[in-house]
């Protein structure tokens, strides 16, 4: 998995290049985004944590 990081506004989720947001100057946070190199398809790390955690449980039971 390639690994991009984005920037965006913990308050209004607006995405930019820039350190602070152009729609309510709040300080813009880093997000970690992971791409798969062979489709293309972006997925944030929060998602691919909550569903490995998902997986895991599901294991667990059977």
């Amino acid at each position: 998995m390639n690994e991009i990081i984005l920037l965006q506004c913990p308050n209004c989720g607006t995405e930019a290049q820039s350190e602070k947001c152009p729609n309510c100057n709040s300080k813009m946070k880093e997000i970690e985004l992971l791409q798969c190199p062979e489709c293309g398809k972006i997925i944030d790390e929060e998602s691919l944590k909550q569903k490995w955690e998902i997986k895991e449980k599901f294991e667990k039971l059977t």
